[in-house]
């Protein structure tokens, strides 16, 4: 990935957004209209991320057949742990 450095935010686009409300003077951030220190509070970051996703915090229900979408999707192929196997553990990373 290439990013740019852009001091001052000179050159850089800005634009509407539905799903994040960002007023800097005010020091207000929102996400789908929850304020963001309520959702480091009180949620976890799946919550947040189906939040983002979805537009609503997930209910119960949700939540858990979203969690387990995500643990499905995080699974490492076993072959890959014998690819781990073949790099010289003093290595640089």
């Amino acid at each position: 990935d290439c990013f740019t450095y852009d001091p001052g935010f000179m050159s850089t686009a800005s634009c509407q957004s539905t799903i994040t409300y960002i007023d800097g003077d005010k020091g207000i951030l929102r996400h789908r209209g929850y304020d963001i220190k309520d959702l480091a509070e009180k949620s976890d970051f799946l919550e947040v991320a189906y939040l983002l996703i979805y537009g609503e915090l997930p209910s119960i229900e949700q939540y858990n057949n979203f969690t387990k979408q995500v643990a499905h999707h995080s699974l490492v192929n076993e072959r890959l742990h014998y690819l781990f196997q073949t790099f010289c553990s003093s290595s640089h990373p």
